[in-house]
């Protein structure tokens, strides 16, 4: 996984939750006065206009902030919008509305609001983040703008209130209202299953089986192999062959669908700590996904134990081709065309941008299914696993400024329900999951599920036999403590899901 925040490093420790909420003004930028203007810093082209602070190109401005002013835990609120800002070549570049923290012993934080659009061209949108500020805080800087990126720039709100923690501060928050979004025929799904690249042994597969799981998305993962060129890229390819051969007889003996899901992409792409697949040069990349995905197409046509083709996982194109609004589906398609040129048939998977995982485009061709996952809201399911997701927060709740249930969840799904209510084309959920240590996790889980069967779309949980912290075979006592379970809230959820299978999906 995972997409979604390249906010740099906060700090301390981690709290118990209850709901937080925004209680006392600390500090409010004024975007009207000349004279707080005047005490800015940073380069000469800069203006206000109708209350905004406008900034063109690359320059920051910074604003000193009285540490006395900010204790304790804060809620920071930040209104922004970007156009034309490039996609940066390091993922912290960009647009900025962050705070830099300096400790009396010398330490730095830089923490900046959840859900900031650092390039691109956005509307206005509130960014949020609940802080925790060090005990011993030696100055505080606002820093406003973009770094080393063109563009345009506006902030109209940057405020810090005092956090208050309790039932009470839910109330403020508006309920999701999702009367608008069409709802599902009820159906269910036909495939249900996990992901894993693991544990593959023959016990593994009795034990889906016992579970009712159909479907297995099979991560081909290169591990330490050597894929830096265009050669051993497709090599590797050759040796995923081999390996995907030895389980299908285990996969037609417990009747359970494979996806053969390209996990990592060739030389032309890059990782980086939430995304195994940007794409760096995508005429290189094109030429070697052809191929590979010829290979196995050539190889796995007319099979029936193959679920579909995931052409790439969790890919990053945005901006990528000049003109090009998505840049992703246009290389699909040529993916797409080298596949049906050997496998007329064989359904193929196509994952949204990661850089905008809910939005996809049609693709010319009979037998496709759009994918995306969901880890949303990420501050909760992956809290105490990326070092920008500190707090213990509980679903439902408040997190991070908004009230997140079910019907939450289905307004971060909107763009997929309706894409799929215009098209009329099958949906997959190739990824979910939580936290084990999640205070709701069990209800969290139930919720997405019912979503996914309301609309009709297969999925596949993460993960089977990888990291404890996401496996239903574990259980957490505490955060970070893992122990084996044969019985937990999340499993039981997942068990009575899968009971909804028959042997290879009758």
């Amino acid at each position: 996984m995972k997409r979604l925040l390249t906010m740099a490093l906060l700090f301390t420790g981690l709290l118990a939750m209850a709901e937080y909420g925004k209680g006392k003004l600390l500090y409010d930028m004024d975007f009207h006065s000349p004279e707080e203007f005047r005490k800015w810093s940073g380069k000469s082209d800069r203006m206000i206009e109708n209350g905004a602070l406008h900034i063109r190109g690359n320059q920051i401005l910074v604003r000193k902030i009285d540490p006395a002013q900010i204790r304790g835990t804060v809620w920071i609120e930040a209104e922004m919008k970007v156009e034309r800002i490039p996609k940066p070549e390091k993922p912290y570049w960009g647009a900025k509305a962050m705070l830099v923290i300096e400790e009396v012993d010398g330490r730095r934080s830089y923490p900046e609001p959840a859900g900031i659009s650092r390039y691109g061209t956005t509307d206005w949108k509130i960014c949020t983040l609940l802080l925790k500020m060090p005990e011993q805080v030696k100055s505080i800087q606002l820093w406003m703008g973009i770094q080393n990126g063109t563009g345009d720039y506006w902030l109209r709100r940057f405020r810090i209130y005092q956090a208050v923690q309790g039932k009470d501060s839910a109330a403020q928050y508006k309920m999701p209202d999702t009367a608008a979004i069409p709802r599902g025929d009820g159906k269910g799904a036909k495939y249900r299953g996990f992901m894993s690249g693991n544990d593959l042994s023959e016990e593994a597969f009795q034990q889906l089986a016992a579970w009712k799981a159909n479907l297995l998305r099979y991560q081909m993962q290169p591990g330490k192999r050597d894929i830096s060129d265009r050669g051993k890229y497709l090599e590797w390819i050759d040796a995923e062959i081999e390996k995907i051969d030895r389980l299908l007889p285990l996969c037609e003996k417990y009747g359970i669908k494979l996806v053969l899901d390209l996990h990592r992409g060739p030389a032309g792409s890059k990782k980086s700590a939430v995304s195994s697949n940007i794409i760096t040069d995508p005429d290189e990349v094109i030429a070697q996904l052809e191929q590979a995905w010829r290979k196995l197409a050539e190889h796995y046509r007319d099979n029936p134990l193959i679920y579909g083709y995931d052409i790439l996982n969790e890919p990053q194109a945005a901006g990528l081709i000049s003109g090009d609004v998505h840049p992703w589906f246009t290389i699909s398609r040529r993916i797409v065309k080298a596949i049906r040129e050997v496998d007329p048939a064989t359904p193929i998977i196509v994952e949204a941008d990661l850089d905008n995982w809910r939005k996809f485009h049609k693709i010319d061709d009979p037998n496709i299914i759009y994918s995306t996952h969901t880890y949303a809201p990420v501050d909760y399911t992956h809290q105490g696993v990326l070092k920008a997701t500190p707090f213990t927060w509980r679903y439902p709740g408040v997190i991070q400024g908004e009230y997140w249930n079910k019907e939450k969840l289905r307004e971060d799904l909107k763009d997929v329900i309706l894409f799929q209510k215009k098209y009329q084309v099958p949906i997959y959920i190739g990824e979910f999951s939580v936290i084990s240590w999640a205070e709701g996790a069990d209800q969290y889980l139930k919720d997405l599920i019912e979503l996914f069967e309301e609309y009709g779309w297969d999925w596949t949980f993460h993960a089977y036999r990888e990291f404890p912290g996401w496996s239903i075979e574990h259980e957490s006592p505490q955060r970070g403590a893992f122990r084996k379970s044969a019985d937990n809230p999340r499993k039981r959820v997942l068990l009575d899901a899968l009971k909804k299978n028959g042997k290879g999906g009758e």
